[in-house]
């Protein structure tokens, strides 16, 4: 008897982390307009910020999405901002100048889209991996 409620408890406590793991992450809109602006600074290439994160797009919203580096002697790698895995999703990708990226979010899929932030202070290069969710 003592046995099948240590098997019952374990199976409820299974059940139960099982039903937390599949639970989605809600997330509060930071991006409804035409153009979505998010800044980055950085102060190692261990310790950054980024203004909006993640950045969380309007369903329906199809904005330009742009980055801007507000910390003097740090500018974007060629690659600067480079969304992995989107697909058709995303377009445009264009460096506006050393300190400022952009792309265009057609926003026709739902999901979380990682992206890479690439940038350089001359002497080395730091990644950074945020994300954008298309509600």
């Amino acid at each position: 008897m003592k046995i099948s409620r240590a098997l019952a408890f374990v199976a409820a406590g299974v059940g139960l982390s099982g039903f937390a793991a599949t639970t989605d992450k809600v997330h509060k809109v930071n991006c409804q307009g035409p153009t979505c602006a998010t800044t980055v600074t950085i102060e190692s290439c261990k310790s950054y910020k980024v203004s909006t994160e993640p950045i969380v797009v309007a369903k329906g919203n199809k904005p330009v999405l742009r980055w801007t580096l507000v910390t003097p002697g740090w500018i974007f790698t060629k690659e600067g901002i480079d969304i992995k895995k989107h697909g058709t999703e995303f377009e445009g990708k264009a460096k506006e100048s050393g300190a400022s990226f952009k792309w265009k979010n057609k926003n026709t899929k739902p999901g979380e889209y990682k992206y890479n932030i690439s940038v350089t202070d001359g002497n080395q290069v730091c990644t950074y991996d945020p994300t954008v969710v298309n509600q």
